[in-house]
This record gives C-alpha cells, structure tokens and sequence, in this order.
C-alpha cells in the first residue's frame, strides 16, 4: 500500500513537472504567435493605407503627355493655363456692356444697388455666377483640404472684390453719361498672355463698334453718333477643375465654366 502511495506521489510530481515545463513553452509560443500576428497585421494595415492612396491618387489624376510625347500624371485640379488663352478672353468679352445692355434697353434709370446692374445684365450676370461666386452648396462634397481652401477662398474674395469695383465703375459711367448707349463687339485680339502652371495673366484688345446718341432728326428719327474703338481687359486667374460649374437653372447657372476658370484680378477701360 505504502509502495502504491509513493508510486502515485511519483507519477503526480512528474506529471505537475511536465506540465509547467510544457507550460513555459506554450507561454513563449503563444507570445510569438500574438507578435507575428501583430506584425502582420500592421503589414496589412500598411497595405490597405497603401492601396487606399494610390486609388485615390488614380481617382484625382489623369495621364498626359508633356512636350517630348512622354506620359505623366497629373492631378485632375490641374488644368494647364499654357493653351486655354481663347477660353479666357471669351469670358471676359462678357464683360463689356452698354447702357441698352444694363437698362433693359433704357427702361432703367436709377440703380438701389450697384449689384442691380449684373441682375440687369445677362452677361455680367452669366460671369459673376461662372467665373466669380462660389457656389457653396455644389463645392460641399468636394475633398479640399482645409489649408488649400483657404487658399481658394482668398483668391476668390480678391474676384468678387474686383468684380463690385468694376460695377461701381459702370454706375459711375452711366451716372455721368459717359458709358456708350450701345456697344457692338466686332473682334478681339490677345496682347500678352503668360502663364505659370495653371495661374495666367492676360491683356487683350476687343474691338468694336461704339454707339452714342445724338439726338432726332426732325421727324423723330434717333441719330447714332458710331465710331469704331476698342476697350482694353487686363485680368488675372487660375484654374482648377473642382470649380467647374454645371447647369442649374435655380442657381442661374449654364454649366459653360468646364474647366473651373476663376478670375482674382480685373481691369477694364473702355473706349471713349
């Protein structure tokens, strides 16, 4: 019986040996597997941030080719300045009104707000919705970062700021009588246009032909005094295709901005 007892103690020792020198193991074993498996799952996690960023470097880019054929990728902010001077000057031609354009054709005469006159005008107004005022309900969805539409924003501010002016001009012009009744634009042509990146700067000369009253002839026929002249626009801007506009009627909006042209400085002088 005694020989039983100490057999037993025997085999019980080995055995609570056995099991915490195997318990050792299985503790270091279980630690190597929790680092390998964290391991991979930073790589992993790598990955993912890696793919992640080339999607979205793929989605805000496109290929082109530079000068010598060769491919590159841009960011689809960017629109090249370098061939887009005919696009400029077609959307400052908008600019150069007459008292017909900003009266509804003489039936106005008096202005509450020098804004009223981009409401009486289809063409300025078509310009400050296109290429001025940010329309904030359709940028929400837009991935600006902050910094960058910061940056944006002053630039913009700078184009509304020249914009007003502009209009005070024109009320001021129109006050004194010295704005042409009417204004027929024959043609245009580019004096300089330089670029750097996607930012311009560009003088240009729009021809046309000028229309001033001159009173009626006896039997009530109005005479134009008409002249050929031509008005010059100094303007700076840039492009970025975030900005581009798309039809809303609600918002007076044509969509014809497709390359989110953008204007931060205007200087227009007329032909007197």
């Amino acid at each position: 019986m005694l020989n039983k007892e100490r057999s037993f103690k025997d085999i019980k020792f080995r055995i609570e040996r056995l099991v915490l020198k195997n318990l050792f193991w299985f503790i270091a074993i279980f630690f190597l597997v929790v680092l390998y498996q964290s391991s991979r799952m930073g790589e992993i996690a790598d990955a993912q941030d890696g793919i992640r960023k080339e999607m979205e470097m793929q989605r805000n880019s496109y290929v082109a080719l530079d000068s010598q054929g060769i491919p590159i990728s841009l960011p689809r902010t960017y629109v090249g300045a370098e061939n887009n001077q005919a696009i400029v000057a077609e959307a400052l031609k908008k600019l150069i009104v007459s008292r017909a354009n900003i009266t509804d054709n003489f039936k106005v005469s008096k202005f509450e707000k020098v804004t009223d006159i981009a409401s009486n005008s289809q063409s300025l107004t078509t310009f400050a919705n296109e290429y001025i005022i940010l329309h904030q309900n359709l940028l929400s969805n837009l991935e600006i970062k902050t910094e960058e539409w910061e940056r944006i924003k002053e630039e913009n501010q700078k184009g509304i700021r020249y914009f007003r002016a502009y209009l005070q001009y024109l009320h001021e012009q129109l006050m004194e009588d010295k704005l042409p009744h009417k204004i027929t634009i024959i043609d245009y042509d580019v004096i300089n246009y330089t670029y750097d990146g996607n930012s311009f700067q560009i003088q240009m000369r729009v021809q046309e032909i000028v229309d001033r009253y001159a009173g009626q002839t006896q039997d009530g026929k109005v005479i134009w005094d008409s002249k050929k002249g031509y008005s010059t626009i100094t303007a700076r801007g840039f492009f970025d295709i975030r900005l581009r506009t798309k039809r809303n009627e609600e918002l007076g909006l044509k969509g014809i901005n497709t390359k989110g042209l953008r204007f931060n400085y205007l200087n227009i002088i007329y032909a007197m």
